[in-house]
């Protein structure tokens, strides 16, 4: 990426800046480039443009055919400055994309608008303009022309010295877009309000949203012949009131006298597609289906805090109801939820927290017939961490937790793949700064995941599982001096997985283990107080073995191995004008076996001057 920036200033508010942005990555299977590019002039005033391209080749070989390719040209003009009060909108899309049947659809706007503000609490924005398109298929084309608009109004005020049953902020917000072609429309509408209530020690909040958008779109991919429209209708409705929080010095409304502090929240939406054809041929069969959702909870939590000790619990609920027309994928939710919190300051140098989950969803389904079954699944989480600071330069963070997983199917026929899903977790941490230059930090974790279905246990082909897992962390960080920062890390990696039978207790018979082995090294370098760099060297490798049964014997196979190297280079610089330039650049080779090399290069690109 390439970016030239320049700033010229004539008064207090004239200031032009440009920046530019180039990102990529060069794989065995896929190619990805994007580049934009953008000039901001006085008070706002901005062009743009910007290009992306995708390639998705069909084997992996370097000079395999191309696929896939979607191509994306966006242009962007808004020469008039915001704070001018008039605007001007111009913008050009070409979108290309190559596959079965190749398509390119370009769409061109340009829409003049007026900003009109009121007393610093109303702000109107109107827009008007001409729209244009062109679809192109294989056999086929289509051209579209119309007329195009933009409006919205925001309204916000903030009362001050009123009575306590007046809201203390009050915010407001519609927005209308819009556009009318010969055959294809869109409109789309949202509006929301919402309001804010402060006292002493309490807070409301009351928020109110709705979002209605209608589209037409062309479902043929061969042919512009038919034409299909979607509805999509969006509510939502919140509450909160909040106790104990807040700062503000109103107290006619006296709040009730409590050493909790709590919070009740509450919320309800619907969200709705639509999706039709406005035409009578019934070969459009590409439609989408319809969908509804539903949704509506609350959330109350209260916390106190006694010397050392906080503490909080919360309970959630949550009601969700799909529905997805003729498909028979409709299904309604029902999810309550405990969360309890501990932490506590034992000693200056130690501390406590514990953590804990107890969740249930039960999942109803409407008819037999159903792509759902009915089905309970309760789910219980425990963590608990203890940090302790053994000196100024050693610290020890164990951390244990645990998360069960119970599914439960309440029809008869399906009873049988009642499961139970079970993970413990230990990792302890331990940090050692033995000097001011030296930093040593070791993670040891251990995992175990049991998975096995409540019928099965006495069957000796049981479709239970475990997988266990054993890490080992290592970083070394080793200031050289206050310019150069070298970190190092090294990480062990031991996996099996296999069948679990249950023989007076589980046991294990190992289908597969791996070994892995991962290395990187990184150089944080300052030449000098604005300008970073950071090359970075990493290298994985990884054994694999299969178990095979003989007879009465085990033999463990070694499977084919693989390999991972990566190397990389990073460069930050912040000019003291304000002038930022970050750029990067990474290549990974990783190789499984015999099987073809796979390479993937990335660029990334970035030189821009902040807004000020």
């Amino acid at each position: 990426m390439i970016g030239i920036s320049a700033t010229t200033t004539q008064g207090a508010n004239w200031r032009s800046w440009a920046e530019a942005g180039f990102s990529s990555s060069y794989a065995t299977r896929s190619w990805f480039d994007s580049t934009s590019a953008q000039l901001i002039g006085p008070l706002g005033a901005r062009w743009q443009l910007g290009q992306h391209l995708d390639l998705l080749r069909n084997d992996l070989s370097a000079g395999g055919d191309v696929r896939q390719r979607n191509h994306r040209l966006f242009v962007s003009a808004k020469p008039y400055p915001t704070g001018s009060g008039w605007t001007l909108d111009i913008v050009g899309t070409d979108n290309a994309i190559k596959e079965t049947v190749d398509r390119r659809t370009l769409v061109g706007k340009a829409l003049l608008g007026r900003l009109l503000n009121w007393r610093d609490a109303l702000s109107v924005h109107l827009e008007a303009g001409a729209i244009a398109s062109r679809h192109t298929a294989s056999t086929a084309e289509r051209r579209d022309a119309g007329f195009g608009h933009r409006a919205s109004a925001e309204w916000s005020t903030t009362t001050q010295n009123a009575s306590d049953i007046l809201p203390e902020a009050i915010n407001a917000s519609i927005r209308n877009d819009g556009d009318r072609r010969d055959r294809l429309r869109a409109h789309d509408t949202e509006w929301d309000f919402g309001s804010n209530w402060q006292w002493e020690r309490d807070s409301l909040e009351l928020a109110w949203g709705e979002q209605w958008s209608s589209t037409r779109f062309y479902p043929n991919p061969e042919t512009f012949d038919d034409v299909g429209e979607q509805e999509h209708r969006r509510r939502n409705i919140r509450f909160a009131w909040h106790h104990g929080t807040s700062n503000n010095n109103r107290s006619a409304l006296k709040s009730l006298i409590s050493p909790f502090s709590w919070q009740v929240e509450a919320d309800a939406g619907l969200d709705r597609n639509t999706y039709s054809s406005v035409t009578t041929d019934e070969a459009v069969a590409a439609l989408p289906r319809d969908t509804r959702t539903t949704a509506r909870g609350y959330r109350l939590q209260t916390s106190r805090a006694m010397g050392p000790i906080a503490a909080d619990i919360q309970y959630r609920y949550r009601w969700v109801q799909d529905r997805f027309g003729e498909q028979r994928r409709d299904q309604t939710a029902e999810t309550g939820e405990v969360e309890g919190r501990l932490r506590w300051q034992v000693t200056s140098r130690d501390s406590l927290t514990v953590r804990s989950i107890f969740r249930v969803t039960s999942y109803t389904a409407p008819g037999e017939e159903n792509f759902f079954d009915d089905r309970d699944q309760a789910e219980r989480v425990v963590e608990v961490a203890w940090w302790r600071k053994v000196s100024p330069v050693l610290t020890i963070r164990p951390i244990f937790s645990f998360r069960g997983f119970r599914q439960i199917f309440i029809s008869e026929d399906r009873s049988a793949n009642n499961n139970t899903d079970d993970v413990y977790l230990l990792a302890p941490e331990f940090e050692w700064q033995p000097s001011r230059i030296i930093t040593v930090f070791e993670r040891v974790s251990v995992r175990a995941h049991y998975r096995f279905f409540e019928f099965d246990r006495s069957d000796p082909d049981g479709r239970g599982t475990l997988y266990r897992r054993a890490e080992s962390e290592t970083r070394l960080g080793l200031r050289q001096s206050a310019r150069t920062t070298w970190r190092l890390r090294y990480v062990y990696r031991y996996e099996d997985f296999g069948g679990l039978f249950d023989r007076d207790g589980w046991v294990q018979s190992v289908d597969w283990d791996r070994r892995s082995h991962l290395m990187d090294a990184t150089l944080e370098w300052r030449p000098f107080g604005t300008l970073l760099v950071k090359p970075n060297l990493g290298l994985e490798f990884k054994r694999a073995f299969q178990h095979r049964l003989d007879g009465t014997e085990i033999t463990r196979i070694k499977d084919e191995p693989f390999k991972r190297q990566y190397i990389g280079m990073e460069i930050r610089w912040t000019m003291n004008s304000g002038f930022v330039l970050r750029a990067s650049l990474a290549r990974r080779v990783q190789q499984f076996g015999s099987s073809p090399k796979d390479r993937d290069d990335r660029w990334n690109v970035y030189f821009a001057r902040p807004i000020p």
